[in-house]
């Protein structure tokens, strides 16, 4: 699909510009600047003008959608979880997962790693609106019975970035490594797990978690990657070092634009760097060629609206403060070139499902008190 966007201001991790396009095709940026391109003369869709800002797709890690009617009462022990899962069926399940995935578009995520229970049913919910799905399955962990590697290997595991693997002991670390060396996938290393004394660096071994972790100098002096929710982090030296990623977890928001303001706000993070946090830095640690609006990189792209006076100014001296800060819903989302979200509805799918979904939040609601 051809995809043409006029911003008035066009926000990325390495520049702004005022009142410029952003040209998608074949899945790919193609054209970035302030003239209009003549190759878009022919183009399928165009977006934008006056009063909108364009910024690359943003990437949420660390997401549990099946728990999204339940995103208020979990973190502070409202509810008992595993309760919570005895009661629910793979349909609820699918159903749920589907206004989590509405709801993370909205907030122009394009990006997204499940993490949870009926992980394969939260996959097909957001791979149905459009999302670009990463699974975690997890090695060595008490909650296998989320779903391990061997048996989300062959569903998920055609292409290296659908697959992410989770650890959750130092056994079980070379073997996660060999996996994912064979597989091209990310390692996420749960935030107990010492990796003083890895041998292996780079990227792709992300840490979670950031001051509470006890190993901070071995991840940092490895180059290994790293997640952390701001809401529940301490702060210990600039994490903006390491080019964090950040990830949802259980905060009630649901919004990695929340927390990478809470990151700013607490000087967890400097306001670009919490941009990059949820652009740039996460798709690199999944391997994925996106967060940024560059020639080449694949075509994600997000457009708000910021016509409405609750998110005005358009600040060219703020503009990543500006995107983050405002917390503008996203008028149009791209994933991939194809245009998954526009006049803020989704395109995927079908909208009976997402009444569907509604339908069931309200009777299992009622069902758990």
């Amino acid at each position: 699909m051809k995809v043409l966007l006029k911003g008035e201001m066009i926000v990325d991790s390495d520049y702004t510009i005022g009142q410029g396009f952003v040209g998608i095709d074949g899945g790919q940026v193609s054209y970035v600047g302030q003239d209009q391109p003549e190759a878009f003369d022919d183009v399928e869709l165009f977006v934008g003008g006056e009063g909108r800002v364009i910024h690359p797709g943003l990437a949420a890690l660390g997401v549990y959608p099946v728990f999204f009617p339940f995103r208020y009462r979990v973190p502070t022990g409202k509810v008992n979880v595993n309760e919570v899962i005895r009661s629910m069926s793979r349909s609820d399940a699918y159903y749920f997962s589907l206004l989590a995935g509405y709801r993370l578009m909205k907030k122009g995520v394009t990006t997204v790693l499940i993490n949870g229970p009926f992980l394969d049913q939260a996959g097909r919910a957001m791979k149905s609106l459009g999302l670009r799905v990463v699974v975690l399955a997890h090695i060595g962990c008490d909650r296998e019975e989320w779903g391990t590697y061997g048996s989300l290997r062959e569903r998920w595991g055609s292409e290296g970035t659908s697959l992410a693997i989770d650890v959750c002991g130092r056994e079980s670390l070379k073997e996660a490594l060999e996996l994912a060396e064979a597989g091209g996938h990310t390692i996420f290393v749960e935030r107990w797990v010492d990796l003083s004394g890895l041998k292996r660096g780079g990227r792709r071994v992300v840490a979670m978690g950031g001051g509470f972790r006890c190993d901070l100098d071995s991840v940092k002096s490895h180059g290994l990657g790293l997640t952390f929710v701001p809401s529940y982090e301490v702060y210990k030296f600039s994490l903006g070092e390491m080019r964090p990623s950040i990830s949802l977890e259980s905060s009630p928001q649901m919004s990695v634009i929340h927390e990478a303001g809470v990151a700013v706000s607490r000087y967890l993070l400097k306001a670009d760097e919490a941009f990059s946090s949820i652009t740039r830095w996460p798709h690199e640690q999944l391997g994925i060629q996106g967060g940024s609006l560059e020639v080449g990189k694949l075509g994600d792209a997000v457009v708000l609206n910021f016509h409405d006076s609750l998110t005005y100014p358009i600040d060219p001296l703020a503009s990543r403060e500006m995107v983050i800060f405002s917390e503008a819903e996203a008028e149009t989302v791209v994933v991939g070139g194809e245009v998954v979200l526009d006049g803020g509805i989704p395109i995927s799918g079908d909208p009976a499902d997402l009444e569907k979904a509604e339908s069931k939040i309200r009777e299992f609601g009622r069902a758990s008190g």
